[in-house]
């Protein structure tokens, strides 16, 4: 992310405080992910239903991402690529069910 806008502001000579803004965006992202893995260290005995409910929240926040903001800004930026973008969503989900439901029952079995 840096990177890119390191780049956006070579070409376009924009103002370093959107460098500022996504250095502080990508620590704080860190640090949150830092603090999560410190409590997975020190909590080892986590219940299952707790497990759950926390695995529950986190893909739902996930698909709530994707149908708020990604799906929409294909759309709202039509060059003519919006179906593309959409065929594009389902491959990627029919693609990750396919390894779900058939590659990694098969590298079970294959690696026990």
């Amino acid at each position: 992310m840096v990177a890119l806008l390191l780049v956006n502001i070579l070409v376009n000579k924009m103002d370093w405080s959107i460098i500022l803004w996504g250095t502080i965006a990508s620590l704080a992202t860190g640090l949150a992910t830092g603090l999560g893995a410190l409590q997975v260290f020190f909590l080892k005995d986590i219940s299952e239903k707790a497990l759950d409910i926390l695995l529950g929240f986190a893909a739902g926040v996930m698909i709530f991402v994707v149908a708020d903001e990604i799906i929409p800004e294909t759309h709202r930026t039509d060059k003519g690529y919006s179906r593309m973008a959409t065929y594009g969503l389902v491959a990627g989900f029919v693609f990750t069910m396919f390894l779900d439901n058939f590659i990694e029952p098969f590298l079970i079995i294959l690696f026990q």
